[in-house]
């Protein structure tokens, strides 16, 4: 039986941001909130694709121009067993948040569809949850804290 790797959730989230903040600066403020230490079951390679992604995602819901008037804001945090990542797209909302659209890359982009970044936190005894809101779009991953 394969041993779960242990991830600092924190650190993979600011490799994660490094990766896509030169692509992000063209359409939005990338905004960190890492103060929580979270040490997660997870391997940090498909965190890392969970992030970049739904990162890349949120980038792409938003117009390039005004990155002054746009915020990605990311938070890490804890709850109960869990530790997660939330990712806070400030643009016009992830118009492709209903499920049938969801399945589908973005075209010409860059990120996952939703189904394969879903997949990845289930295959990590994880969840995302997606939901709509005044100021965008909130992704909210949850993975299993180490004990």
């Amino acid at each position: 039986m394969p041993t779960t790797a242990v991830t600092s959730l924190e650190r993979v989230v600011e490799a994660a941001a490094a990766i896509v903040r030169a692509q992000a600066r063209k359409r939005a403020t990338l905004e960190l909130h890492l103060g929580v230490k979270a040490r997660v079951a997870a391997d940090p390679t498909r965190v890392s694709q969970i992030v970049v992604n739904l990162l890349i995602n949120a980038m792409e819901e938003i117009a390039p121009g005004a990155p002054q008037e746009n915020l990605i804001k990311v938070t890490t945090f804890t709850s109960g067993r869990t530790g997660g990542v939330s990712i806070l797209e400030g643009g016009p909302g992830f118009v492709r948040a209903d499920a049938a659209e969801a399945r589908q890359a973005t075209p010409g982009g860059r990120g996952l569809s939703l189904d394969v970044v879903r997949e990845l936190a289930r295959t990590a005894r994880g969840e995302i949850k997606i939901e709509r809101t005044r100021g965008g779009t909130l992704f909210v991953v949850e993975l299993p804290l180490v004990a």
